[in-house]
């Protein structure tokens, strides 16, 4: 049985999703690879949750990632995020 408790949203390491802290998660359709980063800013009900993101980059294949102007939100399954360091 799924349950729709906020404080059972837990990333794909099993680990409890923390507001403001800062995930990441990939995503592959038709050959392009894109990777979003960002910071969770809302967990709803449904399991799914809110980011803010980052950075997003976006890439086919061995071609060279670009850098994608990011959106002022995106709203995925908790347990698709991986908890990412950010350095510099």
């Amino acid at each position: 049985m799924y349950n729709k408790s906020k404080a059972n949203a837990h990333d794909a390491l099993g680990k409890e999703l923390v507001i403001g802290v800062t995930y990441g998660y990939s995503t592959d359709r038709n050959g392009f690879c894109r990777v979003t980063v960002g910071t969770l800013t809302k967990i709803h009900d449904t399991g799914m949750v809110s980011l803010k993101p980052v950075q997003s980059k976006r890439g086919m294949y061995g071609n060279e990632p670009e850098l994608k102007v990011a959106i002022k939100s995106v709203t995925v399954k908790g347990m698709k995020l991986f908890p990412v360091e950010l350095k510099g």
